[in-house]
């Protein structure tokens, strides 16, 4: 087994199989870099050390007991992102195993560690990867106790997951999830039939499994913030995770069904209803263990699924044909929907400037801007916006 295999089996396993300080959570962005960069960190995280002038913090977790470091590199100042990985292992005397793998426009790298961190035997995980526009190097690490290090790595590989690149990485899965589950070049092709018309098209095989595990992840991690006052602030982040992960594995999708279908409609809503009745005609199963979620490439290839997956799915190809859509989540009412900026008529809830007609799609025949009687509640709706 070579290593870079070996690191991949370690980080699926232990994730899969697992169940007054400032904050520094939530969409975080850094002073000194551009706008573009930043992290959409698991709720709950606070700022113990800065310095630097904004290129250097420590972090620590008021959810789980984990540490992270941040530290923002000059251009130059290594040659890879595995010479700046090695540096830090180096000079914490780390144990260490390192991959490298594409991932943001570079060849980044991976490590999983153990050593002395701050007096206790740990184990974590650190990421280098290279900042765009020659920004330098943006190298972060997170870890536990190595006694609570299983019980702590759905959480911390969600932390390594939530680094954004730019607007084009923000439809990129994340560096762990990419690391582990590298696009293979061969393509298994699909045929699906909405409304009435076929859309071929493919995806690429390891994407039901990638998205599975990363779905099982974040529910995990979830799964921490039953009882804390930002669980709602969790749930949102939660379907932010998965929106992400989904955008690029069903790119290819999403514009054959916007090319199969566009040519034969009045309009984007018309385009969109078409996809909501199509959803609505979904085999309808819900798991019992678990997060009750179905990966979204899993859904376009049959697999039977909820409200929610249903609706997220709607929500990735929406945007991906340049409509507006979010989604809406109610924990009162046990349900979710689509949300589409249109100017037809119909019930919308309203998001600042903007009215979003609701789509629901566990009903069959219902259009856009239709809504059960007893959910228009707006104040028991949770939006999750993904821009």
């Amino acid at each position: 087994m070579t290593r870079m295999t070996s690191i991949k089996r370690i980080i699926i396993c232990l994730i899969v199989t697992l169940f007054t300080l400032p904050a520094f959570c939530g969409k975080t962005y850094f002073n000194s870099l551009k706008p573009s960069v930043y992290m959409d960190l698991p709720e709950g995280f606070g700022v113990k050390e800065t310095g630097e002038n904004g290129r250097y913090y420590m972090l620590s977790s008021s959810i789980l007991p984990v540490t992270a470091i941040i530290r923002i590199y000059p251009q130059g100042r290594f040659n890879s992102n595995k010479e700046a990985l090695d540096d830090v292992m180096s000079k914490f005397s780390l144990s260490a195993q390192t991959g490298e793998f594409e991932w943001g426009q570079c060849l980044s790298a991976i490590s999983i560690f153990e050593g002395n961190m701050l007096g206790i035997q740990s184990s974590g995980f650190a990421a280098s990867t290279s900042l765009p526009d020659n920004q330098g190097t943006f190298l972060y690490m997170i870890w536990s106790s190595s006694e609570n290090f299983e019980d702590c790595a759905a959480f911390m590989g969600s932390f390594m997951d939530s680094l954004y690149l730019s607007p084009d990485n923000s439809l990129e899965c994340g560096a762990m999830t990419a690391f582990a589950y590298p696009k293979e070049s061969e393509k298994e092709e699909i045929t699906v039939n909405i409304e009435g018309t076929e859309v071929k098209s493919w995806i690429n095989p390891v994407d039901v499994e990638a998205a599975d595990y990363l779905v099982k992840r974040e529910y995990n991690t979830l799964l921490n913030y039953q009882k804390s006052p930002v669980w709602q602030l969790a749930w949102q982040r939660y379907y932010r995770m998965i929106y992400r992960d989904s955008c690029s594995r069903l790119l290819q999708f999403t514009y054959d069904a916007y090319k199969s279908l566009a040519p034969n409609c009045e309009d984007n809503t018309d385009l969109a209803t078409k996809l909501l009745n199509w959803t609505q005609n979904f085999e309808y199963t819900r798991e019992s263990r678990e997060s009750d979620f179905v990966s979204l490439p899993a859904a376009v290839c049959g697999e039977g699924c909820d409200c929610d997956t249903r609706s997220m799915l709607l929500c990735v190809m929406l945007n991906g044909m340049n409509m507006n859509s979010c989604l809406f989540v109610s924990a009162s009412y046990g349900h979710a929907i689509a949300g589409l900026v249109s100017e037809h008529p119909g019930f919308a809830f309203t998001l600042g400037e903007k009215a979003y007609l609701t789509g629901e799609t566990t009903a069959k025949g219902l259009s856009w801007g239709k809504i059960a009687s007893d959910m228009t509640d707006q104040s028991q709706w949770i939006p999750v916006l993904f821009y």
